[in-house]
Parts: structure tokens; sequence; C-alpha cells
């Protein structure tokens, strides 16, 4: 690794440690004033991806248009929200 490299992967280690790595590498970028991309080189190259929490696809991150996606907690099922569903609802 180059010297920048390293002084990057310094300043991902100072930034995360305090917060147990409970960050994105997208937020994590954009705290350090990083291209995501180089952020997550680094982050790589150390082997510390796993560390980091993760991205779920997002309309305004990837590009991904998830229109008739649920997006709700992951234990509840779609007609858990919608009271037409509900039992008993239409008696």
């Amino acid at each position: 690794m180059n010297p920048r490299t390293h002084a990057l992967a310094f300043r991902i280690w100072q930034h995360c440690q305090p917060i147990d790595w409970n960050i994105t590498v997208p937020d994590l970028a954009e705290a350090l004033n990083e291209p995501t991309g180089r952020v997550r080189s680094v982050v790589t190259l150390k082997g510390w991806q796993t560390r980091l929490r993760s991205v779920r696809a997002r309309d305004e991150d990837s590009g991904a248009h998830m229109r008739n996606a649920f997006d709700g907690p992951v234990y509840l099922r779609r007609g858990d929200l919608d009271v037409r569903f509900s039992v008993g609802a239409m008696e």
C-alpha cells in the first residue's frame, strides 16, 4: 500500500473504532470527504468489509427502481399492514 492508502486506512479506522464500526461505506465516505469507491477499496484491502454495516439497495444510492418493493420490517408481511386483510376486519 502506498502512503495515501495507509493514511486513508488510518482515518477509516480512527472514525469507525469509537462507533464500533456501526456505519455504512457511503456514510463513511461522506464523513471523511472521500470518494465512495476509494473508501470501499481500502476497506476491502484491509478486510474490514464484514465490520461495517451493509447497505440495502435504495433508489437514491444505487439507481435501482424498486417501485413495487415492500420496504417495511422483515418480520411483517404485506397484508399485516393493510386492515382489509386483518383477521376480523370484514366481520
